[in-house]
């Protein structure tokens, strides 16, 4: 009696072993974010190097306003090495987003000399789960008194 059943999941694992599979795919991913730095610790060391940890709280718009990240709030705490010259030499931070209404992701920035802020989602929760998403931010303007505006691009993969 149980062979027929058997036969059955096994011509139904079969079937759907060879089903086209719906792969994750690649979107790109862009828009703005304007907000404040803010330096909240400054030390020097005793070859010239200056470490500067940084506060940094943005709001986020997406070209596609109909992309998860279309409004979020973003803050994110790093912490930036500078030549003697002033010139960054590297920096790292984490930061969170979370969107209107209340889902959250994790990111993790890596800034170095020469080279856009680069950034990758790490982790989310509601719509950001499962998302995987990284990229640039470039700053567009700054101001002395910490506001900032940037482009971000990225690509983002939905699972």
């Amino acid at each position: 009696m149980r062979m027929p059943f058997l036969t059955v999941a096994a011509a139904a694992l079969l079937v759907a072993s060879v089903l086209p599979q719906k792969a994750a795919a690649q979107q790109p991913t862009a828009g703005m974010v304007a907000g404040t730095q803010k330096v909240i610790g400054s030390m020097e060391l005793p070859d010239g190097r200056t470490i500067r940890r940084v506060m940094v709280s943005v709001s986020v718009t997406a070209d596609d306003t109909s992309s998860p990240w279309h409004l979020g709030s973003q803050d994110c705490f790093a912490t930036y090495e500078f030549a003697a010259d002033g010139s960054l030499i590297g920096g790292h931070g984490l930061c969170d987003l979370i969107s209107p209404n209340g889902d959250l992701a994790w990111l993790t920035l890596h800034a170095s000399a020469d080279a856009p802020l680069r950034w990758t989602v790490i982790g989310g929760t509601g719509k950001f789960a499962g998302i995987e998403h990284s990229g640039t931010t470039v700053t567009q303007a700054e101001w002395a008194d910490g506001k900032f505006v940037g482009r971000w691009e990225g690509t983002m993969t939905e699972k």
